[in-house]
């Protein structure tokens, strides 16, 4: 009986515990750095000078329509020039903090995705990730649909060109000039043919009519 009721205190403790935490954070009291993401990566503190153990960064994120990022996640966004100036949980349940620059003040002059273990307690900031991917997913079908699309106009009007010669105005043009020019050429040659044939039939000579003489003896 003991075990059931000790088991019952824990489930009640845990579930309060969850409604504090739940109840503690506010949307209006969170704020995200900077109204651009990069690679989906992001950071989220609250107004306030406390900020967030590790559940309350996941409730954070969770608030503000996100996921608390990974250590991985953040370092796609540091070589893509993803650079703060303060620790903030990930996913792995320790914080990070992304350096490009060398500065006393931040990561102790370290450079990189600098990482801190601490008590899942202590106060941090939150590093959160666009978990949907469906921005990278439309993109990439909207380029793949765009190739498609242009292989097979290319191919169509490959085939239409062919079919239909004088579809373009510049060859119907070119097609146009190179028949009035061989007409031109077969008006010009008839005149030459019709003198040459007058030239090789000389006009004949009319043959003048042979006079007989016949020579007729009289008797005497």
């Amino acid at each position: 009986m003991a075990k059931y009721f000790s088991l019952v205190l824990l489930l009640a403790s845990i579930w309060t515990t969850s409604l504090l935490v739940q109840g503690s954070l506010r949307t209006e009291e969170l704020s995200i750095s900077g109204p651009c993401r990069i690679m989906g990566v992001t950071l989220v503190n609250k107004r306030t000078h406390r900020q967030l153990n590790f559940t309350e960064a996941q409730e954070a994120c969770r608030l503000v329509g996100l996921t608390l990022a990974s250590k991985e996640q953040v370092e796609a966004a540091w070589k893509f020039g993803f650079e703060t100036c303060s620790y903030g949980w990930v996913k792995n349940q320790f914080v990070v903090i992304p350096r490009i620059i060398q500065n006393p003040k931040c990561g102790k002059n370290g450079v990189g995705v600098l990482i801190w273990r601490s008590s899942l307690n202590q106060q941090h900031r939150a590093y959160c990730h666009n978990s949907s991917g469906v921005p990278t997913t439309l993109l990439v079908l909207a380029l793949l649909f765009f190739a498609a699309a242009a292989g097979l106009a290319v191919c169509y009007v490959k085939r239409y060109v062919k079919a239909f010669p004088f579809t373009n105005k510049n060859q119907q043009k070119e097609m146009i000039e190179t028949k009035v020019v061989k007409e031109e050429k077969a008006d010009d040659s008839n005149p030459n043919e019709e003198s040459k044939n007058t030239d090789k039939k000389p006009e004949e000579p009319k043959s003048q009519p042979k006079t007989t003489v016949r020579c007729l003896e009289a008797e005497v």
